[in-house]
């Protein structure tokens, strides 16, 4: 009885091994859809040193008040070149809008702020199995930038660009689940310091 115990675990542990590899193996090919959202992107913090600008440059008189982040949302596509490199194309959308006050607080205006990067991205997968993805991710790309501010009657005042290079590190990821699955990715650029959503092969 005792054998027959082993011999069968033993048994399963190999199947579940097998199915593992197997499911990496076939990540080559694949294609990957994934949709997340971000906090704490670049140009977030591009965000702030536009508003401390503003603010040193009427000398104090127009400031930033209640300003509202929305967080980067983000579209992704990967294809796999090998069970553990994919190639793909990223494109996130940053957004951010708040009132414009004087030194005493009264009202200006408001301004909205729209930040729209594509980039090519690489990830390697240091761990790639059925329900597990350890993986970094690196990226460069180019952001098209504008902020748009309106007075207090609601009228335009003025529209500010500010396209940029961009780029995005993440050396630690994971991923959870089979063809369809949630992933967290740990890094800074312009999809965020941290950033989740869902995703799934094809």
């Amino acid at each position: 009885m005792k054998k027959l115990l082993t011999v069968s675990i033993l048994t399963l542990i190999i199947c579940q091994a097998s199915i593992m590899e197997s499911f990496s193996q076939n990540l080559k090919g694949d294609h990957e859809f994934s949709a997340g959202a971000g906090f704490v992107t670049t140009d977030q913090i591009i965000g702030v040193l536009i508003d401390i600008t503003r603010t040193l440059g009427t000398l104090g008189y127009v400031q930033s008040d209640n300003v509202n982040y929305t967080g980067a949302f983000y579209f992704n596509y990967r294809y796999y070149i090998s069970p553990k490199v994919a190639a793909g194309l990223s494109l996130v959308a940053d957004k951010a809008s708040g009132d414009l006050v004087d030194n005493d607080d009264n009202m200006l205006g408001h301004f909205k702020r729209n930040a729209v990067t594509i980039a090519p991205e690489m990830t390697l997968s240091y761990v790639n199995n059925k329900s597990f993805r350890l993986y970094g991710l690196i990226g460069v790309g180019y952001t098209i930038g504008n902020e748009k501010s309106t007075n207090d009657i609601g009228e335009d005042n003025y529209t500010a660009k500010y396209n940029h290079f961009n780029f995005q590190i993440s050396p630690i990821a994971f991923r959870v689940g089979g063809r369809i699955g949630a992933f967290a990715e740990i890094g800074f650029g312009y999809k965020g310091i941290i950033g989740a959503g869902i995703n799934g092969y094809f």
